[in-house]
């Protein structure tokens, strides 16, 4: 049975916020006549302050453990056949720096539009990833072969926001990362999907190096509805368009690969049960640029997003 689990406990008697987080992910599926359980477990402790008489700078401080498993059935000849192994075990210690300048408005989670937001992270890495197996001398049994990925991390993004007349809005992002030394693709930044460029597949794009840039303009298409459906009840509808450049290596970058999209955007403001801020949100992006990845090329083709959430994911 596939599940998500959250846990999370937190005192806030010291002034700093103390907090343990707890997260469990299985899903199961099948290919060929086997069937897999992936499990992905993660435990988050640390604690998260803002700075004396500025809450709009917050600094939190974590140590992240994870683990991640996966188990097999098949048969071998008419036998049926069940192992499982941990390919994944990583440490991170983990400092980020949060600054929140943007003015508020009535309408500032769908369309901010003056002020700035700016984040700063790094992480230490101690990961283990799976390499292969090897016969334990002792019993006789297959055990994991791990490679060791230790590494340094960092991490910024900086999104600029201007007011225009009428309550329209322009917002200019740039953001990236940057990995010291070569890794495994499980550990590279992706530059694709939702939170990067939305006319590729986030796993498209990817490398130890990020650069990410995206220009939107957003306005109010629809204000004060008034309008209920159910439980819900409709507030303001904005309408926007976006570019996204981006580009991710290995190596240094190469101007002119980067990948080029360009889309529209949808965002609804509703109530839910009189009480409850819902948000809907729908993203259609176009990609401009061919990319091959493991034999499958992308772009030249629409993608599309579409969530509800309790607050805008950007």
């Amino acid at each position: 049975r596939d599940y998500d689990l959250f846990v999370l406990l937190e005192y806030l008697k010291l002034g700093p916020r103390l907090f343990v987080e707890g997260y469990n992910q299985v899903l199961h599926s099948s290919e060929g006549g086997d069937d897999f359980r992936y499990n992905l477990a993660q435990v988050n402790g640390g604690f998260e302050t803002h700075l004396p008489y500025k809450p709009q700078h917050k600094l939190r401080a974590e140590f992240i453990y994870s683990r991640a498993s996966a188990k097999v059935k098949t048969r071998v000849g008419n036998q049926p056949v069940s192992f499982g192994y941990t390919y994944y075990i990583g440490r991170t210690a983990q400092l980020r720096y949060d600054y929140d300048g943007v003015v508020s408005a009535i309408d500032v989670e769908a369309n901010p539009r003056l002020g700035r937001r700016f984040t700063l992270q790094y992480s230490r890495d101690w990961n283990l990833f799976i390499n292969g197996f090897e016969v334990n001398t002792n019993f006789g049994t297959l055990q994991e072969v791990y490679d060791h990925y230790y590494l340094h991390r960092i991490e910024a993004d900086w999104r600029e926001y201007f007011p225009l007349p009428f309550r329209h809005g322009l917002m200019f992002r740039l953001n990236g990362g940057y990995i010291d030394r070569p890794v495994n693709t499980f550990f590279a930044f992706l530059g694709g999907g939702l939170f990067g460029n939305r006319g590729y597949p986030y796993f498209a794009i990817n490398g130890r190096r990020l650069l990410n840039s995206t220009i939107a303009y957003r306005l109010p298409l629809l204000w004060n509805m008034d309008l209920a459906l159910g439980p819900i009840h409709f507030d303001k509808l904005f309408l926007g368009a976006f570019a996204d450049f981006t580009n991710a290596s290995n190596s240094d970058f190469e101007w002119d690969a980067f990948k080029k999209s360009a889309g529209l955007q949808v965002r609804l403001d509703t109530f839910s049960f009189y009480g409850f801020p819902t948000k809907f949100f729908f993203d259609a992006a176009y990609g401009f640029d061919e990319i091959a990845t493991n034999g499958t090329v992308y772009g030249k083709e629409w993608r599309y997003y579409f969530g509800v959430t309790f607050g805008y994911l950007d």
